[in-house]
């Protein structure tokens, strides 16, 4: 992943008397206590990375200065032990501080439960990457439709669930609209090289979704004539490619002609450093910028294609 990326706007945390009521069905209960770290395990398939990177360090010198301030959050292991819902960082930072124990904070809570608390306070992490967030959501996605039918999970809150996708109610959960989730979700579709290239700016977010319809098999055919182009992937091309593919007309040759396609003159707009940092804060790169301005660019140009194909 590259230092550049920027945390995707969207998902804020929020406490659970917020997703799920002031009275949810399934009350959490919690207790406070202390855990040795080896009874500790990962939430299955964590969809978010912990890194040993400078983040790591300065938790790492905030414990041995403070203690953990914030218990983790963990629940009961029917095979004995906990399994970490929030706090895999926390962890890893005691792990290398040579401690043995950590406060926890023990919730009996389902699986749908869990995914959303996890998913949640991640997102107050301010390196969250787009394949990160991909993930995460796909997994809530699919937790939630393992639900079925069982109405004691479902909060008050979110009303009558009459015409109301899955979708509608994770979106009301993490605080993301229902299209930008399954924007999301559609990056999991992408092959691993082009899912990187997303989250390093080098794809930007809404021409990868269009490329999310392709196959990964042919996506590896756009790849490599990329490469032997020496081009870079626009949002008009990915839309041809998946408009070919779901035609059942994307071959090689089709590739190499959609996108040996000359790109319309490049239109060369001047912006004052002065305009352009009263939106963002200080510290802000010019590559930081660029990338934000270039996805919200994308995502504009992406409704305005909605827009268009849904009056046609």
């Amino acid at each position: 992943m590259n230092g550049k990326q920027t945390k995707p706007a969207g998902a804020g945390f929020q406490p659970l008397s917020s997703i799920f009521g002031d009275t949810p069905a399934e009350e959490p209960s919690v207790v406070v206590t202390e855990a040795a770290l080896s009874d500790l395990y990962s939430f299955k398939n964590h969809p978010f990375h912990v890194k040993d990177d400078k983040s790591m360090e300065e938790l790492m010198v905030s414990i041995e200065e403070c203690g953990v301030l914030h218990p983790i959050i963990v629940r009961p292991r029917t095979q004995g032990g906990y399994e970490i819902i929030a706090g895999h960082r926390r962890k890893r930072a005691c792990e290398r501080l040579g401690l043995t124990t950590i406060p926890i904070d023990v919730r009996d809570v389902s699986d749908y439960l869990a995914t959303v608390i996890m998913i949640n306070t991640n997102c107050q992490r301010e390196a969250i990457s787009f394949s990160e967030k991909a993930f995460a959501y796909k997994r809530l996605m699919d937790e939630k439709k393992h639900q079925g039918k069982r109405s004691d999970l479902t909060s008050a809150q979110l009303g009558p669930k009459s015409g109301r996708t899955t979708a509608d109610e994770i979106a009301l959960q993490v605080q993301e609209s229902r299209n930008q989730i399954k924007r999301y979700i559609r990056l999991t579709e992408l092959t691993p090289h082009f899912l990187d290239m997303v989250d390093n700016a080098s794809l930007p977010f809404n021409t990868g979704v269009e490329l999310s319809y392709v196959g990964k098999h042919e996506q590896q055919w756009v790849a490599d004539t990329l490469l032997t182009l020496a081009s870079k992937l626009a949002m008009a091309q990915a839309t041809q490619l998946k408009e070919a593919y779901q035609k059942g007309e994307l071959s090689q040759e089709a590739i190499l002609s959609i996108l040996k396609k000359e790109k319309k003159t490049t239109v060369k707009i001047a912006l004052s450093g002065r305009d352009l940092q009263r939106f963002f804060p200080s510290d802000y790169t010019s590559e930081q910028m660029q990338s934000i301005i270039l996805t919200l660019l994308e995502q504009w140009a992406y409704a305005q294609n909605e827009g268009h194909r849904v009056a046609s």
